[in-house]
């Protein structure tokens, strides 16, 4: 036989015997893994080869309320809260992921005045887990972070992961910005008193804030933006100044982090309903602002009102010292005072209009700075050219403004109106008696001449 038919047989004995093979083997294997042959297939194996499929460790879900103390950017001087879920297995190491409701577009150059119109678009976001967190605040920005673990059960743990992987979603995620009532942290105390069946409402509605949240506003403004405390003040109406339970002043992290642990809840485990546990651990220090952020009420608006108000009393001094022979310094004073109030009240009136905001738009100082008032810069302007002649229109005007404002205060001495400062119609109605007195003394002049 030649060495090329040798070779033939032998290649035809090797197919012969792999196609036999793979028929046993298709005969065995005719169903998917787990189907009833291959279970017979393997109860023939021996039992001590048989390695046992392990069944999968348990992962424990916990919650923990992050704060996050003030930093020195004007949108930072409030603080921030974000929301933790930390997957913790039987074995092996956990993983976090931070929950932030805090986020918008940053980039967006009408930000402003979308806030103002009450259309400021904020979502759910998220920077990552834990350490990616404060490598944001606590490295980037030098703010205090703090950590509670929430005693909330493993039934609201596992609602409450399922809500926020729902609720990032680039479909759910976006909300209309409140300043007071859809922040960072009041959407994780309404999320988490949804699932508490209104406890955190119920326990800490119980007691009073010792300040408004005009007073709040100053202190979280303290030295840093004081121009915001002056505008806040002229344009933040009545519904800053009201009375404020602790669930409602909850909007700033301070007080989250002092009131949760004092909220009482079923405990997580067990099912005696006698016992109560907190519903917040004590706060674990994860970064400390070094030095501590000072914290103290912005006297911003008093001495702004306090300079004005010199400033005018002065030119006020020169100008009835000038009368009647030159009524240029009260044409100054007078176009001081109206461009002032004026512009003012125009934008009281802007916000009243346009805003969705309540807080913007339910202004007491309507009532003192009036957008008519700009009308006084026309006579202001004559009497700077040295005409002192004023017509019987415009005192009479400012006549009613003094009447207005006299009746100003007098409901507030009855509790009719309540917004705060204070000071503010006062100082309008020392401006009013002014302009009152200025133009009886040009009157006087003229008749005696």
């Amino acid at each position: 036989m030649s060495r090329v038919n040798f070779q033939s047989i032998v290649l035809l004995i090797f197919l012969a015997s792999a196609t036999f093979y793979c028929h046993e083997a298709f005969a065995q294997n005719t169903d998917m893994p787990g189907s009833d042959s291959a279970s017979k297939k393997t109860d023939t194996t021996n039992d001590n080869s048989v390695v046992s499929e392990k069944e999968p460790s348990k992962t424990r879900i916990e919650i923990h309320l992050i704060t996050i103390g003030p930093g020195d950017h004007f949108y930072t001087r409030g603080g921030h809260a974000a929301i933790m879920v930390a997957e913790i297995p039987e074995s092996g190491q956990p993983k976090t992921i931070v929950y932030n409701y805090g986020d918008t577009f940053w980039e967006n150059s009408t930000m402003e005045l979308d806030f103002l119109l009450g259309r400021l678009t904020f979502f759910l976001g998220s920077y990552g887990d834990l350490r990616d967190t404060l490598q944001v605040y606590a490295i980037g920005q030098k703010r205090s972070a703090y950590r509670q673990k929430l005693n909330v059960s493993d039934e609201i743990a596992q609602k409450i992961k399922k809500r926020l992987e729902w609720e990032i979603l680039p479909e759910n995620r976006e909300y209309t910005y409140h300043h007071l009532e859809q922040i960072c942290s009041t959407r994780i105390r309404n999320l988490l008193d949804e699932y508490l069946n209104g406890e955190l409402e119920r326990q800490l509605s119980k007691h009073i804030a010792k300040k408004s949240v005009r007073e709040y506003g100053k202190i979280a403004a303290s030295q840093k933006i004081g121009a915001f405390v002056f505008l806040s003040d002229l344009f933040f109406g009545r519904l800053h100044d009201d009375q404020i339970s602790i669930y409602y002043a909850s909007f700033m992290p301070d007080y989250m982090r002092e009131w949760y642990p004092k909220v009482m809840i079923p405990p997580p485990f067990g099912n005696n309903d006698s016992q109560v546990v907190p519903l917040a651990e004590p706060p674990v220090e994860l970064s400390l602002r070094v030095p501590p952020e000072p914290r103290f009420r912005s006297p911003v608006t008093e001495i702004v009102f306090g300079i004005f108000m010199l400033l005018m009393l002065i030119i006020a001094y020169l100008a009835w010292r000038k009368l009647p022979e030159k009524p240029r310094f009260t044409g100054i004073w007078l176009f001081a005072f109206a461009f002032l109030s004026g512009i003012i009240g125009l934008g009281i009136v802007f916000l009243r209009m346009f805003s969705a905001v309540p807080e913007l738009s339910i202004n007491e100082l309507i009532l003192t700075f009036w957008v008519t008032d700009l009308l006084l810069i026309i006579p202001a302007v004559r009497m700077i050219r040295g005409h002192a002649k004023v017509s019987k229109i415009t005192k009479y005007y400012l006549y009613l403004k003094l009447a207005c404002l006299v009746l100003v205060l007098g409901a507030h001495a009855f509790g009719l109106l309540y917004q705060r400062p204070l000071f503010i119609p006062i100082s309008a109605l020392i401006c009013a008696g002014i302009a009152t007195l200025l133009l009886r003394r040009t009157d006087l002049a003229k008749t005696k001449v």
